[in-house]
């Protein structure tokens, strides 16, 4: 799971460095997710949201820089969808 959060953060840097948080928000809750992946995936953003605060004052993880990955917004989509699949 965090190779694929990590591959949707290269994508979306590659593409110009668009909002990950405006993806997760509206591409995410489209997608038939299994329920049991869902907390992996979920933990796999929250780390690379803390690699992003940590991007600010630590060029160590600059990759990071300007792509937050966690929100209010985005922890309800979680939410939602754990909920939708029980």
């Amino acid at each position: 799971m965090l190779e694929s959060v990590a591959d949707h953060l290269a994508a979306t840097k590659q593409r110009g460095g668009g909002s990950m948080v405006d993806r997760l928000v509206n591409i995410f809750p489209k997608q038939q997710v299994h329920p049991r992946l869902l907390p992996y995936i979920e933990e796999g953003y929250r780390k690379a949201h803390g690699f992003y605060l940590e991007s600010e004052t630590n060029p160590e993880f600059s990759i990071f820089k300007g792509l937050p990955c966690w929100n209010s917004e985005i922890e309800k989509i979680f939410n939602e969808k754990s909920v939708s699949s029980i």
